[in-house]
């Protein structure tokens, strides 16, 4: 991947910049996990490592709890969000 050369310069990333790979575009993991899986859950932190090994981001989320969120009339959102901790859906 185009994305792990450390040696392109400033020069040869321009030079190539108009081509548009997608190798050389920032990645983000997304990890869905368990609604108790955010913490001391090995495989996300296994994501975590490779992500960090590339210089990338990791957003973890909860699919189920977020199409829960999205079944939800905006008041029965907000406290459920509330009792989640949850400031907005991701």
């Amino acid at each position: 991947m185009l994305r792990s050369l450390k040696n392109l310069t400033e020069e040869d990333k321009a030079a190539i910049k108009y081509l548009s790979f997608l190798t050389l575009k920032p990645t983000m993991y997304i990890a869905n996990v368990n609604e108790d899986g955010f913490e001391n859950n090995p495989y996300l932190d296994k994501v975590r490592e490779i992500a960090a090994a590339e210089g990338s981001v990791v957003v973890a989320v909860c699919a189920a709890v977020e199409s829960d969120i999205a079944e939800l009339d905006d008041a029965d959102r907000d406290e459920f969000m509330a009792e989640l901790g949850l400031e907005e859906p991701a």
